[in-house]
């Protein structure tokens, strides 16, 4: 796609925020399911995958890696078999808690109940249904999580009340054929009429329609989306079913449809940057909002990943920015909640038994909210990046230490289908026109992988007025440096098919070319902005040269192994190797370039 300089008129048109049911092309957003049926009344599960889908997951179940799934959750349940042993002594707070570093795998969460309730849907055994009920009656009792932040009587705020309602949603889904109708009634009033105020003191009653508006936060705060997704699972759970209030339930679940969609507008942008900054955008989405998106797709027929890229967005922008190292695998660090760079924790040997909550999911969640053609990406990705050179039946799938993450691990993984490298199917260029955030990546294959990150910083900051840094981030090769900043309205944006990209951000002129045919494996270049950082490890160099031709002053940053080619002035454009940039004032051309289909 190609941006010009538009009229003002025309741009305040254009960057209006999208109406719900609208998209920027001819598709309605959240898109219909084609051929949806939606459940009947009483009929479940319908959450996470709807009874047709069953025999499948009962057949995956007998295979190597289903098996190693089921004995993952298992183990995160404490055994299986019976209660766990283990509970979290400390008492409801805020901040700080104590659990986590406390407690060994497999001690009570609140997803204890759903973790026991896929087990009951894979082998009809009841005796599961009773220990979800066993587990869902602690929770209705006030034990807390693992994480002691997170409980259904004293929340530590709104967002991890909404937590909560997420898996008491999902137990419900599961085990709703197997409870007595009076159980299921008292499950339905909990969910109804529990309104607690949170620890923290800010946001009154938790009732649903306080989760579903997002709390009192503006969507670009973590806490927005995440409030809104437990309204949305408690709602989708238990509509249609006997002692709903269903004009109620109604309400909710459209107040929720309009708070996703000012979440994907005004707090996300349509390229998947989230104007709090790396972190916090994970606390946003995960696991709630992303499970929603899936829960929609399956109980109501909305597609949020089709209509409109916001939605597919958010996880992955996420996916595109990883890059593995010899120790975690990591992202670039943008804000003041920037705890995101070491995605998986301090290293690969620590990366199980680790994490929970939103720290997990991007996959295990995220390959079942979207599209089934970016699934096999997300697959690959996780195989060679986070999990690599393991079998099968070795991997944890994601499931660190929370068994909703077992289950939806369980539930999501296309085991059937093999996995692809994401270069051919995931945008390596990425515009978001909200926040000004450019991402170009030239390919999926490990630590020598360049990323070419950089934020203008002009959207909604977030609830704390986070700060994210608005410097170019340049890393490849091992290499990791930086190029200036990005400040100002973006008039020009051309992606190429490799991740390459020509672009106007504040008037400077921008290229990344990963073409290869300047010599270079990437060549950065702006016109009148600030001269890139040389850096060099072992083979690996990134040079940095200023060249006026024309009468423009060209900065590059030249990335390769070995003899790098040498720009030179060329009458009004500069010779790198094979590659020609030139400029208009307006935009950078590059004589070798493919344009994005």
């Amino acid at each position: 796609m190609t941006y010009h300089r538009l009229p003002l008129a025309v741009c305040m048109t254009v960057l209006a925020p999208l109406a719900l049911g609208q998209s920027a092309g001819t598709q309605p957003w959240p898109a219909p399911v084609p051929g949806f049926v939606p459940p009947a009344a009483g009929e479940h599960p319908r959450l996470l995958f709807r009874k047709a889908d069953l025999p499948a997951l009962k057949r995956k179940a007998q295979t190597p890696a289903g098996a190693a799934m089921i004995a993952r959750l298992k183990y995160l349940l404490g055994g299986g078999e019976a209660m766990p042993a283990e509970f979290n002594p400390n008492p409801p707070l805020n901040i700080g808690a104590k659990g986590p570093s406390q407690l060994k795998p497999g001690a009570f969460t609140v997803n204890h109940a759903a973790g026991f309730g896929l087990l009951y849907q894979l082998t009809g055994n009841r005796k599961y249904a009773d220990l979800a009920r066993q587990c869902l009656e602690k929770v209705f009792e006030g034990q807390v999580d693992r994480d002691e932040r997170y409980s259904w009587k004293s929340p530590g705020t709104g967002f991890r009340l909404s937590g909560v309602h997420q898996g008491v949603a999902i137990a419900y889904d599961l085990c709703y054929d197997a409870w007595p109708e009076d159980y299921r009634l008292r499950v339905v009033k909990e969910i109804q009429t529990n309104a607690p105020k949170g620890m923290a003191g800010t946001q009154g009653d938790c009732t649903l329609e306080l989760l579903a508006a997002g709390g009192k936060y503006p969507p670009s705060s973590n806490h927005f989306g995440a409030y809104l997704a437990g309204a949305g699972f408690a709602a989708l759970a238990i509509y249609g079913d006997a002692g709903a209030d269903k004009p109620r339930l109604d309400k909710i679940l459209a107040q929720v449809d309009k708070s996703l969609h000012t979440l994907f507008t005004n707090g996300f942008g349509d390229g998947g940057w989230f104007g709090e900054g790396s972190g916090s955008d994970k606390t946003a989405i995960l696991p709630g909002v992303v499970g929603l998106m899936q829960a929609l797709r399956i109980a109501s027929g909305k597609d949020w990943c089709e209509g409109a890229p916001n939605g597919r967005m958010v996880i992955l922008t996420r996916a595109l920015e990883l890059v593995p190292g010899a120790d975690a695998v990591h992202r670039p660090e943008r804000g003041n909640y920037a705890y995101g760079t070491r995605f998986w924790g301090a290293g690969r040997n620590e990366f199980r038994d680790r994490g929970g909550w939103s720290a997990d999911g991007l996959f295990a969640i995220g390959i079942g909210a979207l599209p089934e053609r970016f699934r096999p990406g997300m697959v690959w990705i996780y195989e060679n990046f986070v999990e690599p050179d393991t079998k099968p039946e070795q991997r944890i799938y994601e499931a660190r230490i929370d068994p909703i993450h077992a289950v939806y691990a369980f539930v999501n993984w296309p085991i059937d289908k093999p996995a692809a490298n994401p270069s051919g199917v995931f945008p390596l260029a990425v515009h978001d026109s909200l926040h000004g955030y450019v991402l170009c990546r030239n390919k999926f294959e490990g630590k020598d992988d360049c990323l070419f990150t950089g934020l203008a910083r002009r959207g909604p900051v977030g609830y704390h007025k986070n700060r994210a840094p608005q410097r170019v981030d340049v890393w490849g090769l091992g290499l990791r440096t930086t190029m200036g900043s990005l400040r100002g309205e973006t008039t020009h944006w051309q992606a190429g098919a490799d991740g390459s990209a020509c672009f106007t951000i504040g008037g400077v002129p921008w290229a990344v070319d990963y073409s290869g045919a300047s010599g270079a494996t990437a060549v950065i270049v702006n016109v009148g902005g600030e001269p890139g950082k040389a850096a060099g490890s072992g083979q690996a160099r990134a040079a940095a040269h200023t060249v006026t031709a024309g009468g423009k002053t060209y900065n590059l940053l030249i990335l390769g192994t070995g003899n790098l080619p040498d720009p030179k002035a060329d009458g009004d454009k500069i010779t790198l190797g094979g590659q020609t940039i030139a400029c208009d004032g307006q935009k950078i051309t590059l004589g070798k370039f493919s344009p994005a289909r």
